[in-house]
């Protein structure tokens, strides 16, 4: 009988984890970091040390303590013993940290399967900045298309749109269930195309199961929803009624989630 666990991304926003267990075999989707992780025993750049691996981690509780996950050194100063891998393949949704962060925990014999613009994005992140280290694993890539059989759970990628590329939602196929996970998308952006993909492949597999994200979900929204089109129009009239006030270059810059990167925009005073 299938199970589904959830060790993360329920009453929070990020830090997806979720086991779904069919038979002897375990997959695991996502392995992100929280919006709040450790607000409650850390502040400003505080957190928990890198050289105790995951000593810190269980000790506050901020990670499952996963039987077959984790790699060997990383569990060296914890009361979890290291034993092979019960965890068959990890699959992630795309590049954002609240849904990959902790992957550097995993054990390396585990296979992490991931989008090719994925695995793009997180070596440009390991490259380009210094607190990004995912560590070596048995990276597998796919595209829209492919399936995957990890031991008779068959999952299913399909491309939807989201603030960063190369994004995906999964169709997982079991013997006795069939369960969605959407991973994070929208429907307001420039490729509202690759969601409605997803939506239509979504209802033809009659789910039992759905899992969706919910970050922006709310019974009342104070928020304007706009859409990407709208936002590059309110950018644009900034920038060409700021010509008078500066010469040269104008940056528009968006903090993205809890990463230390930026997606920019720019223009000229003289546009």
């Amino acid at each position: 009988m299938a199970k589904l666990r959830f060790f993360g991304g329920v009453d929070e926003i990020g830090g997806n984890k979720i086991l779904v267990e069919a038979k002897n075999t375990k997959v695991l989707f996502d392995f992100g970091q929280s919006f709040g992780f450790g607000a409650e025993y850390f502040t400003n750049w505080l957190g928990p040390r890198s050289i105790n691996g995951l000593g810190d981690y269980f000790e506050f509780g901020l990670l499952p303590r996963i039987p077959g996950l984790y790699a060997e050194d990383q569990l060296a100063k914890t009361d979890l013993a290291y034993c092979e891998p019960e965890v068959s393949a990890v699959f992630l949704s795309h590049g954002h940290f609240d849904h990959v962060a902790h992957i550097c925990f995993v054990d390396p014999k585990i296979p992490v399967y991931l989008g090719s613009g994925t695995k793009l994005f997180m070596e440009s992140m390991e490259e380009t900045s210094n607190f990004c280290d995912y560590r070596i694993h048995d990276y597998r890539t796919f595209r829209t298309g492919n399936r995957i059989n990890v031991d008779g759970i068959e999952v299913e990628p399909v491309h939807v749109d989201h603030s960063i590329p190369a994004a995906y939602g999964f169709i997982i196929q079991m013997s006795d269930a069939t369960v969605v996970y959407t991973g994070d998308f929208r429907l307001h952006g420039p490729r509202r195309d690759l969601s409605e993909d997803f939506l239509c492949k979504a209802k033809v597999a009659e789910a039992d199961v759905l899992i969706c994200e919910g970050t922006r979900m709310a019974r009342k929204e104070k928020r304007r929803n706009v859409s990407e089109k709208q936002v590059k129009k309110g950018c644009d009239k900034i920038v060409s009624s700021s010509r008078k006030m500066f010469w040269g270059r104008i940056i528009v810059g968006t903090w993205i989630g809890s990463e230390a990167s930026t997606m920019w925009r720019s223009g000229t005073s003289g546009r």
